[in-house]
């Protein structure tokens, strides 16, 4: 999803003479904030940001310092900038419904920490769209991997999903659906299933 929004905003800049700068913070918060004080400090003055931060402070630093911020898939309270988002909230919802026409009323999720805007968004609509077809929230149906790591061999979202998989697997849990928060996440969780036996779709 980054890779095809990447290429996108590079196309357009060049089609307007504009260069693009590259910074992968690993979802590193220290880095991240290293990273726009080096860009300040080679003033660059427009940054399109998926933030991994919850606080507004360190991003309203540069804002205040004349850098125009645009969030990318996030939105932080508080922070005065343009955004652009993904309708996660929507899209959980429109996936519940659809398990819902397939008859599952046991329908689980399974997510990253939910640190992030995005993410909390996807609980959101997933709880909504339940609620809409009648069926009462289980907190034990709702699956969050402790930790992510960037640095890790496969990625912080693929082991996620190992992590998540685990944990579904070894709880015995009665769910018939499953939502998870990407597609490297769910890679990880089949993956965990396929060695566990546990067959998909059945």
């Amino acid at each position: 999803l980054y890779a095809q929004a990447l290429t996108g905003i590079e196309t357009i800049a060049r089609d307007y003479d504009y260069g693009v700068f590259v910074c992968n913070s690993m979802r590193d918060k220290d880095r991240e904030y290293d990273y726009l004080c080096e860009m300040h400090h080679r003033k660059i003055r427009s940054v399109i940001l998926s933030t991994v931060s919850t606080r507004v402070d360190g991003i309203r630093e540069f804002i205040d310092r004349g850098m125009k911020v645009v969030l990318l898939d996030q939105r932080l309270p508080g922070l005065d900038c343009a955004h652009v988002n993904f309708d996660m909230y929507r899209g959980a919802g429109m996936a519940v419904q659809h398990l819902v026409t397939l008859g599952h009323r046991k329908i689980g999720l399974a997510t990253t920490p939910l640190t992030r805007w995005t993410r909390s968004q996807i609980l959101q609509g997933y709880q909504d769209a339940l609620h809409q077809a009648g069926i009462g929230l289980d907190e034990s149906r709702v699956f969050t991997s402790q930790a992510e790591d960037e640095t890790r061999l496969f990625g912080g979202d693929y082991d996620a999903g190992v992590e998540l998989g685990e944990k579904i697997a070894a709880g015995h849990s009665d769910i018939t659906a499953l939502v998870i928060i990407n597609s490297i996440t769910a890679c990880g969780v089949l993956k965990v299933f396929k060695t566990r036996g546990i067959q998909i779709p059945n």
